[in-house]
């Protein structure tokens, strides 16, 4: 979002208010409902989000005092977001034809599956189960740290423990033992063992360091696009038995 952010402020033109409301008339008998300031907007919410009952409700903005906006007119966006959408995407095909997890299709196959992937962001300090996970993720973006719980082992004082401790991060468990095993950035990716190929680690858990970007990838997307492809596998093909 940052960098549709930039290309927002890019594609937006600059126009200027004055303090002059020539239909005085328009506002008899209104409220005054709230004061807006810097950073905060009024327009066409509908460019944005869809309309909720607050915006669809008619409300006249007077200037109180000299002004200056960034004006994005509907046009604008539509193509400010149709840009976007296309430059992520091509960041995003590129990566996924680096990443060996994708190496059973071809380009035109990981085009069409990048048309589908869903984009999930995660907050700082957010905690993914592993064990949970029923999608494969790709990092776009961002940092996870790579925790593994040992349930056996309990910390009397966190400050002097050998290894990582939850200590001061709600949700892992007071006083209970992670270690941290690796961290997981752009390119990396982490899901279902099934969609990896993988085996099953169990007691990994992943935090979030850094506002991180990624694309996740259900079975039903994979077979969507090629029914046939079979994940990839890590165990080595077992011989046919001699007749």
């Amino acid at each position: 979002w940052e960098r549709m952010k930039t290309v927002v402020q890019a594609n937006s033109t600059v126009k200027y208010l004055f303090d002059v409301v020539k239909r005085e008339d328009m506002l008899v008998g209104a409220k005054t409902t709230a004061v807006l300031g810097t950073y905060e907007s009024f327009g066409d919410f509908a460019l944005t989000a869809p309309p909720t009952k607050e915006h669809k409700r008619k409300t006249s903005v007077k200037i109180s005092e000299r002004m200056s906006c960034l004006v994005l007119y509907a046009t604008d966006f539509q193509e400010v977001v149709q840009d976007f959408n296309a430059e992520m995407s091509a960041d995003v095909t590129e990566l996924c034809e680096r990443t060996p997890v994708f190496d059973q299709l071809n380009i035109k196959e990981i085009r069409a599956l990048v048309s589908n992937f869903q984009y999930v962001e995660f907050s700082i300090g957010e905690l993914l189960y592993v064990d949970q996970l029923d999608a494969l993720y790709l990092i776009i973006r961002g940092r996870f740290q790579v925790l593994h719980f040992n349930p056996g082992l309990f910390v009397n004082n966190p400050d002097t423990a050998a290894i990582w401790d939850t200590k001061g991060f709600p949700g892992l468990g007071e006083g209970r033992h992670y270690e941290h095993l690796d961290s997981l950035e752009h390119r990396s990716f982490f899901g279902n063992p099934k969609l990896m190929g993988g085996k099953k680690e169990t007691g990994l858990v992943l935090r979030v360091v850094t506002p991180t970007m990624c694309v996740r990838l259900t079975a039903e997307n994979l077979k969507a696009i090629k029914p046939e492809v079979r994940p990839p596998s890590t165990k080595r093909p077992v011989p046919p038995p001699f007749e």
